[in-house]
């Protein structure tokens, strides 16, 4: 039930129902499966997705995924064209990886939308993985949690619990909650 929230909430917040009309006045003939909201990214050689600053420069916007092919921005990408798709859920999310017969590694980072498992068109290995983080990238979350720590800590020995705390405590959550996951997965 809160999957669908975040899939609803974030493809309004990507503007995909406008999109999606945009799109099908481009490909009237095309029939839409999936489309939703996404960070995308095409790399020169495959590698598994983690956290890293390569997703901060990420293409934002709508995946489409049609009986024949998927679309991103100006990419589209045959079905018949893919060799390997992964769908590997990670918290909050999932990631699609697409390698094609041409040699093109794509990444998608979509929400958990039950949609993918689901549809029949494009033949995907469905796997769960805790992402790994690149060292800045694991170095950044840290200095960020322990500031927030920090504040959080300033606000309680103050007596001053106030909204700001509030927010500092959801974004200290949301930023340590894969790295306790990551932490968990290497000790398992």
């Amino acid at each position: 039930m809160l999957d669908r929230f975040f899939v609803s909430f974030t493809n309004a917040f990507y503007f995909v129902p406008l999109q999606s009309i945009r799109f099908k006045h481009r490909f009237p003939n095309a029939k839409v499966v999936i489309a939703c909201a996404t960070k995308a990214r095409m790399l020169k050689e495959n590698q598994d997705p983690k956290y890293e600053f390569g997703w901060s420069l990420a293409r934002r916007g709508m995946l489409v995924l049609t009986e024949t092919s998927l679309y991103c921005g100006d990419w589209e990408i045959p079905i018949d064209s893919v060799h390997d798709a992964v769908l590997q859920k990670i918290p909050y999310g999932a990631v699609l990886r697409i390698e094609t017969t041409d040699g093109m590694h794509y990444q998608f980072g979509v929400q958990n939308d039950p949609a993918w498992e689901n549809q029949k068109f494009l033949p995907l290995k469905i796997v769960k993985k805790v992402l790994e983080f690149s060292t800045p990238a694991l170095i950044l979350r840290l200095i960020i949690s322990i500031w927030l720590i920090w504040l959080i800590f300033q606000d309680v020995l103050s007596s001053r619990f106030t909204s700001s705390t509030v927010i500092y405590i959801l974004l200290a959550a949301y930023i340590l909650y894969p790295l306790i996951k990551w932490v968990a997965n290497r000790l398992s």
